[in-house]
């Protein structure tokens, strides 16, 4: 789904749709925001305080729901090990730990998250569990855990012996880049091992081994000595994480661009869903060429989804790309599942403006004449929504002066006075900190006197900051939402 940005945080907006996606009853969206969440946590993005209490009761409710599949409690387990703490998650992990015998990779994960929540009680804790096989408790301890951190004794496998379980939790360390070295045979490297494992016999084993070497970034295709002309002969999952490995890859290829074409070609829906969600973070010249036609050919709603958000994360190398967004985003207007997974998506981008004028138009109807407003602090300005071409920066006499406001034309002043005049009405209605309130509603009624830019600019910052007060609070996204669209209607009038 969300591109990982390494030392950053989750954007409110992001946070709000995982929540969504991890409560929703589709086992499959519910995974995918979870693996999407524990690959940002890996990469060092974090989640925002403020936002931490509400997905950990996201991610305990999927933990214990009666719908939620293996596959699942296995991710929740995972989330937990990244972004949990343990007044909050650590009596649900030993609860899975004393129910769920039969299911060794989801009493792997609850035993990662053992060693991640209470590290110098874990060891002891498992040792009176009979259930737990030490060899598997060891494995699962290593995606916490440093191995000379443990006391349990070292295990260096024989790949050729070993079950295809414990081959999984090995080839799952190797993908999280946790793996000793040598872990597979005391005479070959790791490396060389996933290259003979991605031809395994076992369809499952092969599967993880590509899986690893798409999620590891010291490994890439040339450690599996893939033939892309044979990649059609293997099974449709091993297909999907091929495709995943090829597509990713942030080095082009014509074989990456050959690989592309045949996954988004691929008459398996699984296969064909490892390249869309491969492409999420790709570009390169040409790109579009392939995934526009897919885009409208496709069938799947998940792919569909994978490729607008391909769309929205490379709008800002692609003026395709940023007409498309905007178009589709405009046809959506009754969908809020896919103009929420678009915003969040572009919570960082330039084309976010151009979606929130979008919104205020939709909210507001006739009040906001929406065309009158240009965004000139960007490299694009347009005429909703066709495109323009770029401005020049700092060129041209933009009459930036303090005096701006008096250069307004009607409906700009028009926008302002409806925008204050709404944002004072809704402030009034929202459970906000009452000092924070009062300050905010004599801001909006100082800027209708007087619409300075100073105190546009004022009155747009209190806004924001009551839209960040009341968004993590149940059933407030829209109203806070709402809140953030008209500070960036005010504030788009100073430039």
């Amino acid at each position: 789904m969300f591109e990982a940005r390494k030392s950053a945080s989750l954007h409110a907006l992001e946070v709000q749709y995982l929540k969504g996606e991890i409560e929703s009853p589709s086992n499959e969206r519910a995974k995918r925001a979870l693996q999407y969440l524990c690959k940002a946590a890996r990469a060092g993005t974090r989640v925002n305080p403020s936002d931490l209490n509400g997905l950990e009761t996201s991610i305990l409710g999927a933990l214990i729901r009666g719908n939620s599949d293996e596959k699942v409690r296995r991710w929740c387990l995972s989330a937990i090990s990244q972004i949990g703490r343990p007044k909050n998650c650590l009596d649900a992990v030993r609860h899975i730990l004393t129910t769920r015998e039969g299911e060794p990779q989801v009493l792997s994960a609850a035993i990662a998250a053992l060693f991640k929540l209470a590290p110098r009680d874990a060891e002891k804790y498992l040792s009176k569990l009979d259930n737990i096989d030490p060899r598997l408790s060891y494995l699962s301890a290593l995606q916490i855990i440093p191995p000379d951190k443990l006391s349990t004794s070292g295990v260096c496998l024989d790949f050729e012996k070993c079950s295809p379980l414990v081959l999984k939790l090995a080839l799952l360390l190797t993908g999280m880049n946790k793996c000793p070295p040598n872990l597979f045979h005391p005479r070959f490297s790791n490396k060389q091992i996933i290259g003979v494992l991605s031809k395994s016999d076992d369809d499952i084993v092969a599967q993880y081994s590509i899986w690893a070497a798409a999620e590891n970034i010291h490994l890439s295709s040339s450690d599996l000595s893939l033939d892309i002309y044979d990649i059609e002969g293997r099974s449709p999952n091993q297909r999907s994480y091929i495709y995943r490995l090829y597509t990713s890859d942030p080095h082009y290829s014509d074989e990456q661009r050959e690989v592309i074409l045949l996954g988004s070609e691929d008459q398996d829906d699984e296969a064909r869903l490892g390249c869309a969600i491969g492409i999420m973070d790709t570009w390169f010249d040409g790109v579009e060429e392939i995934t526009h036609d897919w885009y409208f050919r496709e069938m799947e709603e998940e792919h569909r989804l994978c490729l607008l958000d391909h769309f929205v994360k490379q709008s800002l190398r692609s003026e395709a790309y940023f007409r498309l967004a905007l178009e589709l985003y405009e046809g959506f207007e009754n969908d809020n599942v896919k103009t929420s997974r678009m915003l969040a998506q572009a919570a960082r981008l330039p084309i976010s403006t151009e979606f929130r004028k979008i919104d205020i138009k939709r909210e507001s109807g006739s009040l906001f004449p929406i065309e009158a407003i240009n965004v000139s602090n960007n490299n694009f300005t347009f005429n909703n929504p066709s495109f323009q071409g770029q401005t020049a920066i700092g060129g041209g006499d933009n009459n930036n002066s303090g005096d701006q406001i008096n250069n307004l034309n009607q409906d700009n002043r028009a926008i302002i006075t409806a925008t204050l005049s709404a944002a004072e009405e809704d402030i009034a209605k929202l459970p906000i900190e009452q000092a924070l309130k009062a300050k905010t509603i004599r801001a909006l009624k100082a800027a209708q006197e007087d619409a300075s830019p100073s105190r546009l600019e004022k009155a747009a910052k209190l806004l924001e900051t009551c839209e960040k007060g009341i968004s993590a609070m149940a059933g407030m996204a829209e109203k806070a939402k709402s809140l953030g669209n008209y500070a960036i209607a005010l504030l788009q009038n100073l430039s």
